[in-house]
């Protein structure tokens, strides 16, 4: 696709779909909300990201209904609500979630307990690997933020990753040492983003990579990628 077309259909879409979104989601996030997402309850205070509103965690959510999760060790990055860490659990998975947002760590553990999954979930306020330690797992899942600046304050961490990707860049160079043997990471991209850019930074940290599903809404498409170590690495 041409650069040209692509920023066409970008401005389009920002018209048609992303302006009344975003209006929506602003009231939502702008307040505290309860909503029904795959059969949990969650409670999600002003300022968290809301899986109501975007595709992306959808997304995940039946990716990972795709793995066998059962005795695994799972680290949900950037939590939000807690829904992708319950959506693992619920699998059969243990899981720690983390979020560089006290508001969204303090939700996805409120979140946990009130589905009953807080004995298969347990959550942290880090920055990225900050706080993780030496921990490993099999499974590393990541709703990234998808935009290349800098976020003003920690709630705009959900949605801007700094410049020219900075946080993805700091997650693709710690990742490695957190992963069991023949672990993975599953990222979600979106048509927005440079995905070869990014793409580019696990493989300078010794990943391979692989396409798990495309999924097009309207005039944006998203791309879940798996990452995991080459043999040699």
């Amino acid at each position: 696709m041409s650069s040209s077309l692509h920023n066409s259909k970008k401005r389009l879409r920002a018209i048609l779909t992303h302006v009344p979104l975003k209006m929506r989601a602003s009231r939502a996030t702008g307040r505290t909300s309860i909503v029904t997402i795959d059969g949990f309850t969650l409670k999600v205070p002003e300022g968290v990201f809301h899986p109501q509103f975007f595709y992306s965690s959808r997304i995940l959510i039946e990716e990972l209904r795709r793995i066998d999760l059962t005795g695994t060790q799972v680290l949900d990055m950037g939590t939000g609500s807690g829904i992708l860490a319950l959506a693992a659990a619920r699998r059969g998975a243990t899981v720690l979630a983390v979020d560089v947002n006290p508001a969204a760590a303090k939700a996805a553990s409120a979140n946990a307990e009130a589905n009953g999954l807080a004995g298969r979930v347990s959550v942290r306020t880090s920055d990225l690997f900050a706080r993780v330690g030496d921990e490993k797992f099999d499974v590393i899942v990541w709703n990234p933020p998808f935009y290349p600046k800098p976020p003003l304050h920690p709630a705009r961490a959900a949605w801007d990753a700094g410049d020219s990707y900075e946080v993805i860049r700091r997650f693709a160079a710690s990742a490695a040492s957190h992963l069991h043997r023949g672990g993975k990471c599953i990222l979600i991209f979106s048509s927005d983003m440079d995905i070869p850019m990014i793409i580019g930074m696990f493989t300078l940290h010794g990943f391979r990579t692989s396409t798990l599903n495309t999924y097009r809404r309207f005039l944006e498409s998203f791309e879940v990628h798996s990452f995991s170590l080459r043999e040699s690495s």
